[in-house]
């Protein structure tokens, strides 16, 4: 059986284990887009019979795309792949004419059922063990990826889960950019956030730890729209003794339990992490952070949510110690079992 697939994903990672995900049928072509726009281009050149799509990617979203492909009518069946599992983000995809929705991690099981169920491969197709070769195993053109690529991955995936749990106790979507990861100097990370230096900030904190991990997890949110979210939830929704810190802390809670939690499941590496201690309202972000002076490398991840309806954001950083990386850097080659490489800069 000849098929055309594209495999679009911002992350090289997740391009290159869903293509070793795929079914043993050395018939198959596999191209692959790293955003949206390349994808659309690629489709606009070129006849694809299946396209498999990430949803949350810089530029053109999934979104974006699924609306382009109805507009100009191009055919391709398609299977959103994402760690975006918000039953919201579900229906609007099939909404928009994708052909069913497969949250990450995809593996060669779930993969091959799905193609089964819609008949791309035969009703008696059995997946074979996941040691057997792939469509692509062998292929030179396989992405390859960094550190930096991996855990971003990891984190999208990771994320997905807390913005679903955030969009179930707010009643509203929830946007999910891709993660952020700079390996920086702590004074330096007030200037990736997405606010100006001058918004004021509200903040707290909790410390986490797991084997070989140690690390520390704030949320940001600019101090006037956590007081718009207050109000939305209602005082008496929020059982604290101060409902502006008891809002924070709820968020703050849900977002980092359920992240790391994400991340532990894929990593297999178990987290606990402490209550959370308020950094301060209405400061600035080098202030809340108390960064001026220190030097020390860490690796930071930053995770932007952004509520639909309030319109309010939030900053979910992770910072990982410099002596922790070495542990994430093998557990993430355990998972992705070929990654060798040191951390980007």
């Amino acid at each position: 059986m000849s098929l055309s697939v594209l495999i679009c994903d911002d992350s090289a990672m997740a391009r290159r284990l869903l293509a070793r995900s795929l079914p043993e049928m050395p018939s198959w072509t596999i191209n692959y887009a790293e955003n949206g726009e390349a994808a659309l281009d690629f489709l606009s050149e070129h006849s694809v019979d299946l396209l498999f799509l990430d949803l949350n990617m810089p530029g053109l979203t999934g979104f974006d795309v699924l609306a382009e492909i109805r507009k100009q009518d191009y055919g391709c069946m398609t299977i959103v792949v994402s760690g975006d599992v918000q039953e919201t983000a579900r229906e609007r995809v099939i909404g928009l004419g994708a052909m069913d929705f497969v949250r990450k991690p995809a593996n060669r099981d779930i993969i091959s059922k799905v193609l089964t169920t819609y008949g791309i491969l035969p009703g008696d197709y059995q997946p074979a063990s996941a040691d057997s070769p792939s469509v692509s195993a062998g292929n030179e053109r396989l992405p390859v990826f960094d550190f930096s690529d991996a855990i971003r991955e990891v984190v999208n995936v990771a994320m997905g889960e807390a913005g679903s749990y955030l969009s179930d106790m707010l009643g509203t979507f929830v946007g999910l950019p891709v993660p952020k990861v700079v390996n920086a100097p702590f004074y330096s990370l007030p200037d990736s956030l997405p606010w100006d230096d001058d918004i004021e900030l509200s903040a707290t904190s909790h410390g986490f730890k797991g084997r070989g991990v140690a690390g520390e997890g704030v949320l940001l949110m600019p101090t006037k729209e956590l007081e718009a979210l207050k109000d939305w939830l209602g005082v008496d929704q929020v059982p604290s003794r101060d409902p502006l810190t008891g809002t924070l802390d709820d968020v703050s809670e849900l977002l980092l339990g359920a992240c790391l939690s994400g991340i532990s499941q894929q990593l297999d590496l178990p987290f606990n992490h402490s209550f959370p201690v308020l950094l301060g309202h209405r400061r600035k972000a080098v202030d809340l952070l108390n960064c001026q002076n220190k030097a020390e490398t860490v690796l930071g991840i930053g995770i932007n949510y952004r509520l639909q309806e309030p319109p309010i954001s939030c900053y979910l950083q992770l910072l990982v110690t410099e002596e922790s990386i070495g542990t994430l850097v093998s557990r993430v080659a355990i998972i992705s079992e070929e990654l060798k490489v040191e951390v980007s800069q």
